[in-house]
């Protein structure tokens, strides 16, 4: 079998429920979102120690369950428990707790680590403008809604705790 379908030559392609839809379609562009946001997270994780590694990992994973949500909103297999935001607020409140951040605007470009992790968190930023116009013409669980603004504040801490340790 390969790779190519051809099916979307004329500029449509099928969401996982079947529906066939234009690519311009908002669900489109935030799923290419979230598909960046998850490559660029794999960008971060080549520069992070185990403990980000594996808190990334978790995340990219439940990213992809976000994913096949947004294209399949009626199976319940793909709704994110709100056990996971907690999970996420959890880690922000712990790493914050650990260092002394400091209170102003913030020029990425500090260390390697720190500028993937905001680019990642630009990216995911971009995710949720798009998770919320897809939310007010069709519907996105609202537990993944949460999930991507809290991950953007992750992202943000974890920036600052890289920039803190260099």
């Amino acid at each position: 079998m390969n790779i190519y379908t051809k099916n979307g030559d004329q500029g449509n392609s099928t969401l996982i429920n079947g529906e066939q839809i234009p690519k311009y379609d908002e669900r489109f562009h935030l799923l290419g979102s979230i598909d960046e946001l998850t490559s660029q997270i794999g960008m971060v994780k080549i520069k992070s120690d185990h403990r980000l590694q594996a808190n990334l990992t978790h995340i990219q994973k439940l990213l992809m369950t976000i994913m096949a949500s947004v294209a399949d909103t009626t199976n319940p297999d793909y709704l994110l428990d709100e056990t996971e935001v907690t999970w996420l607020e959890q880690q922000i409140d712990q790493i914050e707790q650990s260092f002394p951040r400091k209170k102003e605007f913030i020029l990425p470009g500090e260390t390697e680590l720190s500028t993937r992790l905001d680019v990642a968190r630009t990216v995911c930023r971009r995710a949720e403008r798009w998770m919320a116009a897809v939310n007010s013409k069709y519907h996105v669980d609202q537990t993944s809604m949460k999930f991507i603004n809290r991950l953007s504040d992750y992202l943000y801490i974890e920036g600052r705790y890289a920039d803190y340790l260099d």
